[in-house]
């Protein structure tokens, strides 16, 4: 229940400021951003109109193999 609380809490600090996070390259996901919240990396895109939150994954998963364009 603490991760979902702070997942939360990091969804609505990304909505006050969508520039915190860190841009990560993606081939799949264009002009991703992402921040790190306990073992969670939560991956989403700044649009004209609001933030889309792609994806929440585990840190401890390669990540990089889910977020690149598939073969």
């Amino acid at each position: 229940m603490s991760v979902a609380a702070q997942v939360r809490a990091a969804r609505i600090a990304i909505g006050e400021n969508p520039s915190r996070g860190h841009r990560i390259e993606s081939a799949v996901f264009p002009d991703l951003r992402a921040i790190v919240v306990k073992q969670s990396l939560i991956c989403y895109r700044v649009l004209p109109t609001h933030v889309q939150i792609v994806r929440i994954l585990d840190v401890r998963r390669d990540t990089w193999t889910i977020l690149k364009a598939p073969h």
